[in-house]
């Protein structure tokens, strides 16, 4: 029977370099970074609807329907693995309703330091507008958010993009921490992007998937996403996002010692 890959991750993560890693050690899996064509929508990726059903009124009939629909055309792969890094995936309602595929199915949380997404979400002048983060991300006003945005607002007032940023990626990993302890028939595997540019490390990540590969044959794909600073964020702002996560760690705005923080 076919296998199964996801990940529930905020993006900017390296999502395209796994799937790239996987296509280049198992060229006979059924490997896909983000299914993007003009009649995918609403079939093999969410639309925008299907986001905002599912982040204000939970695993809905629609929010259903359009898993049903994903996952008839994952359940055609007659490969022995089905891998999609996709991180929109996370946000419409994955996790709830991955049971479906009624085999072993993995999710990988993947992680990178907080300081680089923001760099790259800066790079790409993401969350300007509400029809990006509608999109790709996640609007801080859903009804069914974990993480409160107020203390965000609050502390990067007048440069509140960088607050919705950071608000994003701390929403993610409080909902990946919720995921794992609530979902336990899900194989999770927690794991930074800077490890798989490790030989030996990525070695390690396919044992754990019960992938075999020889040290000498593991091929590391080009790294396509190094978020090269294009337009600086600026030391002040990095001073206050790293000042903001540590005060946020220690409990300072909420409980928040369920979830990991990657503050560097």
């Amino acid at each position: 029977m076919t296998k199964y890959l996801f990940t529930f991750t905020a993006g900017h993560t390296g999502t395209t370099y796994l799937a790239d890693l996987f296509k280049a050690n198992f060229p006979e899996f059924d490997t896909y970074h983000e299914l993007f064509t003009t009649d995918s929508w609403g079939i093999n990726t969410p639309e925008i609807s299907d986001i905002h059903e599912f982040n204000n009124y939970g695993n809905t009939r629609k929010v259903k329907d359009f898993w049903h629909r994903k996952f008839s055309f994952v359940k055609d792969s007659k490969a022995p693995w089905y891998i999609e890094t996709s991180h929109v995936n996370g946000k419409a309602g994955l996790i709830e309703n991955i049971w479906n595929l009624r085999t072993e199915t993995h999710v990988v949380h993947l992680t990178r330091a907080s300081s680089k997404i923001m760099q790259s979400f800066h790079n790409r002048f993401d969350f300007m507008n509400i029809g990006n983060a509608w999109m790709w991300y996640l609007d801080w006003d859903y009804s069914r958010n974990l993480v409160n945005p107020k203390p965000f607002l609050e502390q990067f007032k007048g440069m509140e993009i960088h607050g919705w940023r950071l608000w994003y990626i701390i929403e993610m990993e409080a909902r990946a921490a919720h995921y794992k302890k609530h979902y336990t028939n899900i194989i999770w595997h927690t794991i930074d992007i800077n490890d798989l540019n490790d030989k030996k490390k990525v070695q390690s990540f396919f044992k754990e998937l019960g992938l075999k590969k020889h040290l000498k044959d593991i091929i590391l794909p080009k790294n396509e996403n190094k978020s090269e600073i294009g337009m600086p964020l600026g030391d002040d702002v990095k001073e206050k996002i790293l000042n903001f996560l540590g005060d946020y760690a220690k409990g300072t705005f909420g409980n928040t010692k369920q979830f990991r923080l990657n503050t560097e």
